[in-house]
């Protein structure tokens, strides 16, 4: 998803053609003429105006008037052309320039506009309808100070005007500077509390400092202002996605997509739900669609390469990748394919060179240069330069906002850890079921979870669904997700666990069909297994680890999505690491469900023995197409797809070894010992 448009749109322009009347003395027919157009009488006033000039062919009154009716009419070419000749004739009007200036807006000829409204303001320094717009062209265009210098202009000609401060917190917003651009949009709301384009861009300013619920109801205050507004409802489908809201984010993209039906961003992003929902077929038409009437968007393409890859069309996908890479390597969208695709050609040296190159061009948003960063590191990685890779690693991490909090974790922890206690799980209610459907694998992310679950998968008895959010999603609607802000003890009964329970055992039972296996490989569910178990009391756990370095090390080279925020810095995974171990050791105390632990080095070492562990844990027979996971054309949508494509490997034990001059941080938080028990 790309983030150059998606939060905020550009500030709209302002003003219309000056239709003053004359200065000075001039021919009865134009003022016959102003009065028609004051009127509103567009057709009368134009009669009158042409038959000045029919008289009088260089009265640039009469030519520029005609121009502003001609505008109101619709006619932009005809209005820049009498207000050009207005102009020949008398240079020295601002207005004239101004109406000029908008002639070419009218016709789209940006630079052009630009000139006419530099002009007339030069004429006249105060006019701020042409500073405004003059602004707002050059924020079109990304000349940032120049924008916020006419802005500031109007700002002190015209404090009380809502729109320049909607405009400079727009001009922050396109920094990335939502700290500066909060007060400019609350400085809007307080003249004009019902803008709705300041509420929105409100929200994405709030959107960019993690404050996601504030973002939330700003997005929802830009809609009841104005419930026409495509921008804000494609927003709030935006946030909504990246909460994991996937069907409130799909019916505010369809409503703006229906307010605004060619809205290419809101498309791409509804796309993107169905990517997730594994559905990559709807997506795979929407990005068709798009293709049919945009045929050059490099975002459509990119995206339906993705697609065709995640389906498992890798040579479809390779074949859109090379046709955009003939010529030097394709847009940032597809760098990550292009990479795999350089690394099976072992082109990664010739690859690098290039998207460095891409590295300087001007004009990419943070997640672009992000994208550029973390494959370039994964090259540099592949080739055995290692201090360059981690280089561009460190920099991409850099670009992911710093949210993560080591108090509210360790707290989450405490309280997680406090609700199942010995004591109280002796007492705690559980659902009246005794499936053995459910098999819950979880770990840290790159722990190997989404091996194990690639090679379970190809037995015929069970049914892999892949990186699930419904035990999360149920853990809040019980009051167990235990955020920092939790009120009191939640109180369970059978009947709320039995209802529960039942819904989700339905669900699984549709999607496993004959399979008499199910497993879910949300590595975080570590968190909720209090929950399973008291949801599901014959659940299977496979326990997933793997040398803490690596792992890691692997989170912090991952370009994960901004739900993992513990990954971008190698104190904070280091951190995460060591309370994922504590509650981890809670549950082996407390909990009586069956888990199997599966060390990821054991795995690639005795690959048979390891799968013959797992089935005879699981009471299934053995398999041998469990030996050849890397055959299975089954989809993955998690960061290891490309990884459990290929046979088992080594080489990623003990990688750490390769940067462990650049880990100090990491190497002493894990080794920091726990302040908590």
């Amino acid at each position: 998803m790309s983030s150059k448009s998606r939060r905020n749109r550009r500030p709209p322009f302002r003003g219309t053609p000056k239709a003053a009347g004359p200065r000075q003395q001039q021919p009865a027919g134009l003022a016959a003429g102003v009065r028609c157009h004051k009127a509103g009488d567009l057709k009368g006033a134009e009669r009158h105006y042409r038959s000045v000039l029919s008289h009088d062919p260089g009265n640039a009154e009469a030519l520029n008037l005609l121009g502003v009716v001609a505008m109101q009419s619709g006619r932009p070419a005809e209005a820049a052309g009498f207000v050009g000749r207005a102009v020949q004739a008398d240079g020295r009007r601002p207005d004239f320039h101004y109406n000029l200036g908008m002639a070419y807006l009218g016709l789209r000829s940006r630079d052009d506009a630009i000139r006419c409204f530099r002009q007339a303001t030069a004429l006249r320094p105060d006019y701020t309808d042409a500073l405004l717009n003059l602004g707002n062209l050059l924020f079109s265009k990304g000349e940032l100070d120049e924008a916020e210098a006419c802005y500031r202009k109007v700002a002190k000609m015209a404090p009380g005007n809502p729109a320049i401060h909607n405009n400079l917190g727009s001009v922050f917003l396109a920094r990335k500077a939502a700290e500066e651009a909060v007060p400019c949009f609350g400085q809007a709301l307080r003249l004009k509390p019902d803008y709705a384009e300041a509420h929105n861009g409100l929200g994405s300013a709030l959107y960019m400092q993690g404050k996601y619920d504030e973002a939330l109801d700003s997005f929802q205050a830009a809609l009841r202002c104005n419930p026409g507004y495509a921008e804000a409802y494609n927003n709030l489908g935006n946030i909504h996605f990246d909460q994991d809201r996937l069907e409130d984010a799909e019916t505010c993209l369809r409503k703006a997509i229906e307010l605004k039906p060619d809205y290419a961003q809101a498309k791409l992003m509804l796309a993107r739900v169905f990517i997730e929902r594994e559905d990559f077929a709807t997506a795979l038409g929407i990005y068709e669609d798009l293709l049919a009437s945009s045929p050059d968007s490099a975002q459509a393409w990119a995206g339906k390469a993705n697609a065709l890859d995640r389906m498992g069309r890798t040579q479809d996908a390779y074949d859109i990748v090379r046709d955009f890479a003939g010529n030097g390597p394709p847009p940032v969208d597809m760098v990550p394919l292009y990479a795999n695709l350089a690394s099976g050609e072992n082109r990664q040296a010739e690859a690098a060179a290039e998207l460095e190159d891409k590295l300087t061009e001007s004009g990419r948003s943070e997640e672009e240069t992000r994208v550029l960063r973390f494959t370039l590191g994964k090259l540099y990685d592949e080739l055995g330069r290692f201090d360059e890779a981690f280089a561009h690693y460190a920099a991409g991490n850099r670009l992911h906002p710093a949210l993560y909090d080591p108090e509210e974790t360790l707290g989450r922890m405490d309280r997680i850890m406090s609700f199942y206690s010995a004591e109280r799980l002796a007492g705690l209610p559980r659902a009246d079921n005794s499936s053995e459907l459910p098999i819950f694998i979880v770990g840290m992310p790159r722990s190997g979870t989404s091996l194990v679950e690639q090679i379970l998968s190809c037995h015929r008895e069970v049914h892999a669904a892949g990186e699930l959010r419904e035990i999360g999603k149920l853990a809040g609607s019980l009051g167990l997700g235990f955020p920092k802000t939790n009120a009191g003890t939640p109180r369970l009964d059978v009947e709320a666990l039995d209802a529960a329970a039942n819904r989700h055992l339905d669900w699984m039972r549709e999607q496993a069909g004959s399979a008499t296996r199910f497993t879910d490989k949300m590595p975080l569910n570590f968190q909720h297994l209090g929950l399973i178990a008291l949801l599901f009391p014959r659940a299977h756990i496979i326990h997933c680890l793997r040398d803490p370095m690596d792992t890691c090390l692997s989170c912090y080279f991952q370009n994960f999505s901004t739900r993992n925020f513990f990954s971008f810095d190698l104190a904070r995974v280091g951190h995460y690491h060591r309370q994922y171990e504590r509650l981890m050791a809670h549950w082996k105390e407390v909990l009586d469900l069956p888990m199997l632990e599966v060390r990821y080095e054991e795995h690639v070492a005795d690959p048979e023995r390891v799968c013959r562990r797992m089935l005879d844990f699981l009471e299934l027979d053995w398999d041998p197409a469990c030996l050849r996971f890397h055959e299975s054309r089954r989809f993955m949508r998690t960061a290891s797809k490309d990884q459990v494509r290929k046979p088992i490997y080594t080489s990623s034990s003990g990688r750490w070894q390769n940067y462990e001059k650049h880990l100090g941080p990491l190497i002493e938080a894990l080794a920091r010992p726990e302040q908590r028990s």
